[in-house]
């Protein structure tokens, strides 16, 4: 029997945050200039520190230099095997999930059903 993943405090945190309505979900950058969030920007918001350096440019905000993808700091937070939130398997990702215009609702669901999938262990 395989063995079920339970989610850590960080992972409930941004499931929570994600499932709220308080972020407008946007695609393509962690955040747009409008405030509008991939589903990995909103964990930017939640787990950034004092020294992340939060960048605006023209059509987004970078994260420690990164806009597209989560900087390192959010993949060590959550457990994700790379700024993509790359599933386990190799057969997608959670920016190709929020990207092709799944729901935070969904992106959660999916997740809560297979933390396994997505996660290399509970943070």
């Amino acid at each position: 029997m395989a063995k079920i993943q339970k989610l850590g405090p960080n992972q409930r945190k941004w499931l929570k945050a994600i499932e709220s309505g308080e972020f407008k979900q946007g695609k393509h950058e962690l955040r747009s200039i409008t405030d509008r969030f991939c589903c990995l920007g909103v964990a930017c918001e939640l787990f950034k520190t004092k020294t992340t350096r939060i960048e605006r440019r023209v059509d987004n905000y970078a994260y420690n230099g990164s806009a597209g993808a989560a900087p390192p700091f959010v993949s060590r937070a959550l457990s994700l095997a790379d700024g993509l939130g790359t599933q386990i398997d190799r057969k997608g990702s959670l920016a190709e999930l929020n990207d092709a215009g799944k729901r935070f609702a969904t992106i959660a669901k999916l997740i809560r059903a297979n933390p396994a999938n997505y996660f290399k262990a509970a943070r």
